[in-house]
């Protein structure tokens, strides 16, 4: 089963062309899907990132994944923000996140108080809204340990 959507967001001057596809695996398992997320950035190499796992989760890490890369997020962001939401996080919550924690800290080190907040934010909301069993795959997850410290130890001078 084929399907393909395509979202364009425009970034002041450059356009952005993010295309989802997805196809039913032909596993043992038919529960497991994988989508293709294609990013596009005029006169740059396309790149594509493969989602894989059940079809619910599948498709909303796929979302976040359009969505983070739509808003300018890095890459290595975007693999993040995959794969909480593969690990069953809100996708709400996380594209949020990842959007809030883009361009929080600039380049002299000086943090958005505002990002800071709608990061902590949505964080919270992360946890606040998962089961047990996601906060349980969420904790094996290495970069959602490593964002929690972040904002914990980015918080402490404001606090």
């Amino acid at each position: 089963m084929w399907k393909f959507s395509k979202l364009v967001f425009s970034l002041g001057l450059v356009t952005v062309l993010v295309a989802v596809s997805g196809l039913k695996a032909q596993a043992q398992d038919e529960s497991q899907v994988t989508n293709t997320i294609t990013y596009e950035k005029k006169g740059q190499k396309p790149t594509q990132l493969s989602v894989n796992g059940t079809l619910e989760r599948v498709n909303s890490a796929s979302v976040v994944g359009a969505i983070s890369l739509g808003g300018g997020v890095e890459l290595d962001a975007v693999q993040t923000a995959i794969n909480l939401t593969l690990a069953g996080a809100d996708s709400d919550a996380v594209s949020n996140l990842m959007l809030a924690m883009g361009g929080m800290v600039s380049g002299g080190n000086q943090v958005d108080p505002t990002r800071l907040a709608l990061a902590i934010n949505a964080f919270n909301s992360i946890i606040d809204k998962a089961d047990a069993d996601t906060l349980n795959a969420l904790q094996e997850l290495p970069e959602f340990i490593d964002i929690r410290t972040f904002l914990a130890e980015i918080r402490k001078p404001i606090s």
